[in-house]
C-alpha cells in the first residue's frame, strides 16, 4: 500500500503525508540487531575453528573452545554497549566496522588480562588466539558491509520514521521524512480537545521522531502535546540555530543552552600531545646539527641575532611568542606582522631568502611545540597585525577567530592544500580558514600523520618567500 506521495522538490527523499505508516520500524531494527549479533557470533566461531584447523590440523580443539567462550561473551557485551548494534551502525558501513573492531579488540584485551591474572595463559595458543581474532575482523567487516547494503536495498536508505509537522514555522527539508501540514489537517494544539489529541496520537504512534516547525510564540502550546504523546518530540528554534546551540543542559533552578565545547576530548588531547612530544622531540634532536649550521650561517651573514620572536595568536586567542630563525636584516624585522612579505622583499637577507624558500626558518618552532604553545599540526598562527589590502584578517572572514579553538601548528591541512606563504588576496585567507575549520572538525590521529607526511611535498613552495 502506498504510504506517501513524492514531492517535486526532493522526489522520494521527502514524503508528503498520505496515511499513517502501518508499522513502526522499531521492531525491524531490533530484528536487524539480532541478526547482526547472530552473524557476528557465527563468524567468530568460524574464525576460531578455521584458525584451529590451520594450526592444529583439526577444527575443534579444547584450547580453542576455552578461549572462544570468553571472547564471544565479552564481545557481545561490549558490542551491545559501544554502538555496534545501533541505527548509525545500520546506516554507515564505516561506523559499523569501527564499532565492531573496537569491540573485538577490547574483548581480546580483557581475555588476555583474565588469562594472565588467573595464571592460565599457558593453556591456550597465542597463535590460535591472534589468528582467530584476525580472521574474525577480516570476515566480519566484509559481512557487515554486505548486510548493510542488503538492508538498504530492502528497506531503502532510512531506518527510522520521522514526521515533520509544518505548523507555520520555517520550512524544513529533511531526507526520507514524512511531512504533514497542520493547517490542512486541522491540527491546533489543545489539551482540552480529546478529539484532536486522539488524531494527533494516531499520526505519531509509529514515529521515531516528531519535529514541529511553528512560530516562537506557539512552542509553549505544542510542548505539552508532544510530552503527552509518548514519542521523541522536537521543536524547531531558529533563534537557537542562529546562536549555534549544540545542546541543552538542565541545572537545579535553571536551564542553559550549550553553544560551544572544546573540539577535542581529554583522551584526544593527551594522544595529540603525546605525538607532539615524541615526534617533535625526536625531530629536534635529529635536526639539531642542521639548526646549528643555520645559526652559524645567520651569524656570519650579518652578525645579528640568530632567532626572531614574534607575537602570534594561539589557542583560545591568547598571544604567545613564536620562534623563527631570523631571515630579515636586524633593523627591518616586523614584530607585529604589519607588512606582508613580498616576493622581492629587500628586507630579507641572503641566508634568509634560502631558509624561507625551504621553510627551514620554521624549525625553531619545535621549541614552541615542546613548550606546549604549539602542536606539530594545527592552524598556522598569525600575527595580530596580519592584513590583506589594509584589512585585518578577522575583518575579511567572520569565522577567523574560530580557528583558534585548537593549538596552532607548524603545519596544517591548509598548508598541504596549497594555502601557505604570503596572504596576498582575500581568497588566500578564506581558503585557509575553511581548511583550518575542517581540520578542527574532522581531527583524528591518522589525519595528523597524513598531514605530516604530505608536508614534505610542500616544504619548498612557490609562495614561500
Amino acid at each position: 500500500m502506498q504510504l506517501f506521495n513524492s514531492t517535486n522538490a526532493i522526489g522520494k527523499r521527502m514524503r508528503t503525508w498520505d496515511q499513517v505508516p502501518e508499522k513502526s520500524l522499531e521492531l525491524r531494527r531490533v530484528q536487524a540487531y539480532v541478526l547482526l549479533a547472530i552473524m557476528d557470533s557465527a563468524i567468530l566461531i568460524l574464525a576460531f575453528f578455521c584458525a584451529s584447523l590451520l594450526y592444529f590440523g583439526r577444527i575443534i580443539d579444547s584450547q580453542t573452545v576455552d578461549v572462544l567462550r570468553f571472547v564471544i561473551v565479552l564481545h557481545a557485551i561490549i558490542a551491545l554497549y559501544n554502538g555496534a548494534y545501533s541505527i548509525k551502525a545500520l546506516r554507515s558501513p564505516l561506523f559499523s566496522a569501527g564499532r565492531l573492531l573496537s569491540a573485538i579488540l577490547q574483548a581480546a584485551g580483557l581475555v588476555v588480562f583474565i588469562f594472565f591474572y588467573t595464571k592460565t595463559s599457558e593453556e591456550f595458543s597465542r597463535v590460535i588466539f591472534s589468528l582467530g581474532i584476525g580472521l574474525f575482523v577480516f570476515f566480519a567487516i566484509g559481512a557487515r558491509y554486505l548486510f548493510i547494503r542488503l538492508l538498504s536495498h530492502w528497506w531503502g536508505p532510512h531506518f527510522s520514521n520521522i514526521l515533520i509537522i509544518d505548523a507555520g514555522g520555517p520550512e524544513l527539508n529533511m531526507p526520507y521524512s514524512y511531512h504533514l501540514c497542520a493547517q490542512q489537517h486541522n491540527l491546533s494544539p489543545s489539551l482540552n480537545d480529546p478529539e484532536f489529541l486522539g488524531r494527533f496520537g494516531n499520526y505519531v504512534k509509529n514515529m521515531d521522531r516528531v519535529i514541529i516547525s511553528c512560530p516562537t510564540d506557539e512552542r509553549i502550546n505544542w510542548t505539552p502535546i508532544l510530552k503527552a504523546s509518548g514519542v521523541r518530540g522536537e521543536l524547531v528554534s531558529e533563534p537557537l540555530r542562529e546562536l549555534g546551540v549544540i545542546a541543552l543542559r538542565n541545572e537545579p533552578g535553571f536551564t542553559t543552552v550549550v553553544i560551544s565545547s572544546g573540539p577535542l576530548g581529554l583522551r584526544a588531547r593527551i594522544f595529540k600531545r603525546f605525538i607532539d612530544v615524541v615526534i617533535g622531540g625526536s625531530a629536534l634532536f635529529i635536526l639539531s646539527p642542521l639548526m646549528v649550521t643555520i645559526a652559524i650561517a645567520i651569524k656570519i651573514n650579518d652578525g645579528g641575532p640568530v632567532f626572531f620572536k614574534q607575537q602570534r595568536v594561539g589557542r583560545g586567542n591568547l598571544l604567545f611568542g613564536v620562534f623563527k630563525f631570523r631571515s630579515m636584516t636586524v633593523g627591518e624585522t616586523d614584530p607585529f606582522g604589519l607588512k606582508s612579505t613580498s616576493r622581492e622583499d629587500q628586507r630579507i637577507t641572503k641566508v634568509g631568502r634560502f631558509i624561507r624558500r625551504t621553510s627551514l626558518d620554521e624549525l625553531p618552532q619545535l621549541l614552541n611545540v615542546l613548550r606546549g604553545e604549539m602542536s606539530l599540526v594545527g592552524p598556522r598562527p598569525h600575527a595580530l597585525g596580519s592584513n590583506v589590502n589594509d584589512k585585518r584578517f578577522w575583518e575579511l572572514d567572520d569565522r577567523y577567530w574560530y580557528r583558534h579553538a585548537l593549538k596552532p601548528g607548524i603545519t596544517g591541512l591548509a598548508q598541504i592544500k596549497g594555502f601557505r606563504g604570503a596572504t596576498e588576496e582575500t581568497a588566500d585567507l578564506t581558503g585557509r580558514v575553511s581548511y583550518d575549520l575542517a581540520y578542527i572538525q574532522k581531527w583524528t590521529p591518522l589525519l595528523d600523520i597524513v598531514i605530516l607526511f604530505q608536508t614534505l611535498n610542500v616544504v619548498i613552495h612557490k609562495n614561500a618567500y
